[in-house]
Formats: C-alpha cells, sequence, structure tokens
C-alpha cells in the first residue's frame, strides 16, 4: 500500500528534490504531487480538500523565494498557519513542516513534533547518507509512514465504533 503526499513549497529547486531524494526512493510506500502554496489559506484548505492526500508536507516560510511564483505573488500564511488550521479541521491528520528554519517555527508556536530540518527530511541525512537509521532513530520517511498509519487506525476505529453505536 502506498500512501499519498502533497508537497507545498515556494521553490521549484525543493519540488525537484522531493522528487528525486524522497519520492523516488521511497516508491513502495508514498506517492505524491507538489505545489506552490495558493495566495490565501482558505485556497490552499480548498487545494487540499481537492487532491485529498494521506500527508501534507509543506514548508514553513511559503513566502520565502518569491522568484519562483508568479508576480506579483504574496502568500499570507506560513507553514505553521497551515498546519494549525489543517489538524483543526481533521484531528491527528498526518501534516509536517519540513524546513531549514526549525527554530523560526518552533518559536512561532508550531507543535515541534512536527518540525523536520529540510536537510534530513528528502536525504534522511546532513550527508547524503541514506543508510539505515540506527537502533534507536528512525529516518523520516519511516516517521511519516509510521504516522500515516497509525491515522488510519484511528480512522478505523472509529469507524467500527461509529457502526456499533448504529447498531
Amino acid at each position: 500500500m502506498t500512501f499519498n503526499i502533497l508537497f507545498i513549497d515556494e521553490e521549484k529547486t525543493a519540488h525537484r528534490s522531493f522528487k528525486k531524494d524522497f519520492l523516488e526512493k521511497n516508491r513502495d510506500r508514498f506517492s505524491g504531487d507538489y505545489t506552490v502554496p495558493a495566495a490565501t489559506l482558505e485556497e490552499m484548505m480548498n487545494l487540499i480538500a481537492e487532491k485529498a492526500p494521506d500527508i501534507v508536507l509543506t514548508d514553513f516560510s511559503l513566502n520565502e523565494k518569491k522568484s519562483d511564483l508568479p508576480s506579483p505573488y504574496t502568500v499570507e500564511y506560513n507553514g505553521g498557519d497551515l498546519a494549525k488550521e489543517l489538524l483543526a479541521r481533521r484531528k491527528n491528520f498526518p501534516v509536517f513542516i519540513a524546513t531549514s528554519l526549525g527554530d523560526d517555527a518552533a518559536r512561532d508556536g508550531c507543535d515541534v513534533k512536527l518540525i523536520f530540518e529540510k536537510y534530513g527530511s528528502f536525504k534522511e541525512s546532513k550527508s547524503g547518507n541514506d543508510g539505515a537509521a540506527d537502533a534507536q532513530h528512525l529516518k523520516f520517511s519511516d516517521r511519516i509512514y509510521y504516522e500515516v498509519l497509525s491515522y488510519k487506525r484511528s480512522i478505523d476505529a472509529a469507524s467500527a465504533e461509529f457502526e456499533l453505536l448504529l447498531q
């Protein structure tokens, strides 16, 4: 079973890295798409609903590099705002913030459990070494995979409970 990821970033180089360094190396577990952020949070939420991903992976600073965005272009929210809104609408939904601004995201009030440094996200380590995780640490791809499995189990349990209540 593969899970569908939607990656949101304003930089096309990040899109290429996501495809090459993450999706292609994890195609047994993930498929995906990428997009630049919509101008408003509501437009982005509508796009997410339309694409119906199993996982959302977003950059924190979604308005940082305007050269890859149509001009004039302004994004009124950041990845933390997006994650908060998505979780408000879909409790426990697998959403992650992949950023080189992890400290800024944490200071902005983002749940630190959702923040991953970009250097380690797509290539799995600072050095680009794609070796197996050590005994105590999961790779980024493993964390995402187990998070979505947990989310799917919670949905299944809630559905079963609902069925029992209907009986």
